[in-house]
């Protein structure tokens, strides 16, 4: 697939913004969007352009050929080459020249007229006669007529499939609801039924809330300037074709159903905060191809009592059929003119929701392909005339602590943002904790983390409903202690385990891709560093790489594009940073054999500090 540099620009309009694209894991959907050849169990009424006599003959039956004229029609079943697929009786009319001809010499070739089937749904469909000669032949003795093709004795004509129409039955897959029948014209060619989509019919209105008659392909998504916005998200949708046997069709199988998938709606949550706390919510769901309503309006705070803070505003974006694209997010002045600044010369305040639901459909209020399984999370701060950020506001909710036997839920914990506080480690049944308190940070956004990790030690032999730990020796020589965290890379990382000098690893664990651990001791055996992030379970220091929590804003500085590298330190070769662009990053890691220092700004995308100045 053909590759591309990605220019991620952030917009400085003296706030600041984070364009930020986190990578994820998820797996495309499979939209497996079917057209299925129908077979009618009883044959629908249909005419053709065969003309009969007023008498007619078959073969099966007795005639003296002074009695066969020009009033006479030979009547001969016909199928095309699969002879269990039945077409018409065709009616053989001779002229004058052939009946003299079959009269002296007993036989006579005739011409077979090319069939023409008009069906009950007022499609056609064109047929030619596959022999290059055919003859009929007068037997005296049983006084009866044979048919013969090519030479060889018969007893139908068999007929060429060469075009026609076919009947499309547009449903629901999950209701089974027919919204559409369309005869579609000249469809049949030999890569297959190539069916119409509804948008090409301009009937794109009966879709309502399932995809299109069309092949996506989610994988090799085309290349967008700016995934936070769908209008510029563009793939690649084919037609469906349905492959048939021309050998088979009739009148009766010329019918297809097209079974049109469900798709996840498109959601819009918006969250307006006063004073930091939530003033109110407001979620609008619309399903694919529906329009959005015009007149959706927030409730703000009463005008006068309080002003919009542009610098807090933010946008976050997923998508369920996308992860391709990941998570994008941005926030501050720069988004907020993005949806407030067009062609205004003052932002507003009130129709926040309106004019971003008009930015992110182009104007159309209506939810496009793209926007599909779409969740927007958009958020706008008021404050109070004697609001100050530096205000310490009360928060309560839970914790939760990483520990050797997993995660730890600690429950109604309260706090004032901007403050450390000590939460209590929860205590397990045969464990006993090596701290009783962790230390945890009160958020802006209203949880609270820590970065403490617990050791728990088991304190008897009884079962216990924990998974239990490698029993941890006195190694010699005696580790150093050093706390700090690794992160795992794109593999899953080996666990080994220090007894009598020795690493051995583990064969019934290991550490999963991607993922971070604190660890509180490190040693040096056979030239190999190991860190230990648990007891008696440690990890190779080239598996890793070390990092410090810390959080800031980088720049990049006078150069067209700033290359990223992952974890590892290879080159993201289709992504850069813009010249003169704020990044907001969370850590800074020490990759590579010289664990030379670098910001991450996204999920596994890193920039080296000597590329950025730290504001």
């Amino acid at each position: 697939m053909k590759t591309k540099t990605i220019l991620l620009s952030a917009i400085i309009l003296g706030g600041f913004t984070t364009p930020i694209i986190q990578q994820t894991t998820a797996s495309a959907h499979t939209i497996n969007t079917e057209v299925i050849q129908n077979k009618n169990e009883t044959t629908g009424k249909h005419t053709n352009n065969q003309e009969p006599r007023a008498q007619q003959v078959k073969l099966t039956d007795k005639i003296s050929l002074d009695k066969l004229n020009t009033s006479t029609s030979i009547v001969i079943p016909s199928t095309n080459k699969n002879i269990n697929t039945k077409l018409d009786d065709i009616y053989i009319n001779l002229n004058d020249s052939e009946i003299a001809k079959l009269k002296s010499t007993k036989e006579t070739d005739f011409t077979v007229n090319d069939l023409e089937i008009t069906t009950g749904w007022k499609g056609i469909l064109n047929y030619s006669g596959a022999a290059s000669t055919t003859q009929l032949r007068y037997n005296d003795k049983a006084q009866t007529l044979s048919l013969l093709s090519d030479g060889q004795k018969t007893d139908h004509i068999t007929y060429n499939f060469i075009s026609g129409d076919a009947n499309i039955h547009y449903i629901f897959e999950d209701t089974k609801q027919e919204i559409y029948q369309h005869v579609q014209k000249n469809t049949w060619d030999s890569d297959g039924v190539t069916v119409d989509t509804l948008e090409d019919l301009d009937k794109d209105n009966l879709l309502n809330g399932h995809f299109d008659a069309v092949d996506i392909d989610f994988e090799n998504l085309s290349e967008m300037e700016n995934p936070n916005n769908p209008i510029n998200i563009y793939f690649n949708d084919d037609p469906l074709v349905k492959t048939y046997d021309p050998d088979t069709v009739s009148p009766e199988n010329a019918e297809f159903t097209v079974e049109l998938k469900k798709a996840d709606p498109s959601v819009v949550n918006l969250n307006v905060y006063l004073d930091g706390n939530i003033f109110s919510q407001k979620t609008i769901k619309n399903e694919l191809y529906t329009e959005i309503p015009e007149d959706i309006t927030e409730e703000l705070p009463t005008p006068g009592t309080a002003t919009l803070n542009r610098n807090k505003t933010l946008s976050s974006v997923s998508h369920t059929y996308f992860p391709q694209l990941g998570v994008t997010s941005m926030s501050g002045k720069a988004f907020h003119q993005l949806i407030f600044d067009l062609g205004l010369d003052e932002p507003l305040e009130s129709g926040f929701l309106n004019k971003a639901l008009h930015y992110y459909t182009n104007g159309k209020m209506k939810v496009n392909l793209s926007m599909a399984g779409r969740v927007q999370n958009l958020a706008i701060y008021y404050e109070s005339k004697n609001y100050s950020d530096d205000q310490n506001d009360s928060v309560t909710t839970g914790v939760t602590i990483s520990t050797n036997l997993g995660k730890q839920f600690v429950p109604n914990i309260t706090g004032k943002k901007g403050e450390t506080i000590t939460v209590k480690v929860p205590q397990i049944n045969g464990f006993k904790p090596d701290k009783d308190t962790v230390t945890a940070k009160v958020n802006a956004d209203g949880t609270i983390t820590t970065d403490d990790f617990v050791i728990y030690h088991s304190t008897n032999n009884s079962r216990s409903t924990q998974p239990p730990t490698n029993p941890a020796p006195s190694p010699t020589p005696n580790p150093d202690k050093m706390n700090g965290f690794v992160g795992t890379m794109k593999e899953s990382v080996k666990l080994y385990q220090l007894d009598n000098d020795k690493f051995s690893a583990l064969t019934n664990k290991a550490l999963s891709k991607h993922t971070d651990w604190k660890f509180d001791q490190h040693v040096k055996i056979d030239n190999q560093i190991y860190y230990r992030v648990a007891v008696n379970e440690w990890v190779r220091a080239q598996d890793v790489y070390r990092y410090q929590v810390e959080s800031g804003i980088v720049e990049t500085k006078d150069k067209e594009i700033t290359n990223l590298v992952s974890s590892d330190t290879k080159l993201i070769s289709n992504r850069g940073l813009a010249a003169h662009t704020g990044w907001q990053y969370d850590r800074i890691a020490y990759l590579g054999n010289n664990q030379e220092k670098h910001y991450r700004v996204a999920t596994d995308e890193f920039v080296h500090v000597n590329d950025v100045s730290k504001n």
